[in-house]
């Protein structure tokens, strides 16, 4: 054999070459592929296994359930929007307080609404107790806790506007003004009756949650109380301005307790009927006065109100957070 012989041409040389390159370019193919193939059955085996488990699920999860629940969203969206409007609320939030603040700005916004409403109090000729903090003696020397912030600063708003019906109601005295406790209405403790609020006792309203009109996905609340000393026309007076007020308020409560002799609060709670009952000598007092007969005495009481801030939750908000 010659050496020409024994070599290869370039031409086979080159054949050779690209025989290898098509094999090693099928193995990877065939490999990419296989590869992918598993990728396909394991999602394939996940997507199975879920369908079995929503196919037990109730409602199914067709197209025609999920408009019908669309539909269903939608109409409870309008309901709600119509019971905010009935109830005297407006599409914003009438309570918005400023996103951000700090606790020594809520401290220093606290202090300018205690003394902006003695204030008015005394424009009107309504007595307040001498230092007293209305309701807010818990942040007589710093703010709200962070957690509670939001909490406090809605509850202020809200003590604010049932403030003003009783400095234009006629009023003599302002008793009390009471609110639930900031720790309990929030989500990590809403039921957490342990919870004791800061501050005087006497802060507080004791609110259970059977009788609050909180309804979980549809809506919170927020209750306050006041008490204020005047006749039952006073109450009237406050009661129409509470209904005038462009906030969804529902009165969960009106209470009345006798004063004593002294003219000041006495405790005993009783009935509105009390008040209309004719008392012996209130008749001739009447007519000596006035030369006519007085069915109805204009009685002094102490008159405590009890409301609830109904806020209502964004529907749409609610189910994005429940998805996540």
């Amino acid at each position: 054999m010659s050496a020409a012989s024994g070599k290869l041409s370039t031409e086979q040389r080159g054949l050779i070459l690209g025989t290898v390159v098509l094999v090693a370019l099928a193995a990877w193919w065939s490999w990419s592929a296989q590869g992918r193939a598993e990728a396909a059955q394991r999602r394939l085996r996940s997507v199975e296994r879920s369908w079995q488990v929503l196919s037990l699920s109730e409602p199914l999860p067709t197209t025609e359930v999920a408009a019908d629940w669309a539909a269903r969203r939608e109409a409870l969206q309008e309901a709600m929007a119509d019971g905010r409007k009935r109830l005297g609320g407006k599409g914003d939030d009438p309570l918005d307080v400023p996103v951000g603040l700090q606790r020594a700005e809520a401290f220093f916004t606290l202090a300018q609404f205690a003394q902006a409403q003695r204030e008015q109090a005394a424009a009107a000729g309504v007595v307040v107790p001498e230092g007293y903090a209305l309701g807010f003696s818990a942040y007589a020397n710093s703010g709200p806790q962070d957690a509670d912030l939001p909490i406090v600063l809605r509850q202020y708003r809200l003590v604010e506007a049932l403030l003003g019906t009783v400095w234009s109601s006629g009023a003599r005295e302002l008793t009390r003004v009471q609110r639930e406790v900031p720790a309990r209405k929030r989500e990590d403790a809403a039921n957490d009756r342990g919870v004791r609020g800061e501050g005087r006792a006497e802060d507080y309203l004791e609110w259970p949650a059977a009788q609050s009109l909180a309804r979980d996905g549809l809506w919170q609340t927020l209750a306050v109380r006041v008490g204020f000393v005047g006749t039952t026309e006073t109450l009237r007076q406050v009661l129409d301005a509470v209904q005038a007020l462009p906030l969804p308020l529902v009165v969960r409560a009106v209470e009345v307790e006798p004063l004593g002799e002294d003219g000041t609060a006495r405790g005993g709670v009783r009935s509105l009927a009390d008040l209309f009952r004719n008392e012996e000598g209130a008749a001739d007092a009447g007519a000596e006065a006035t030369g006519r007969v007085a069915i109805i005495r204009a009685t002094e009481a102490e008159f405590l109100i009890t409301v609830e801030y109904i806020e209502f939750v964004d529907t749409a908000t609610a189910g994005e957070g429940d998805a996540a």
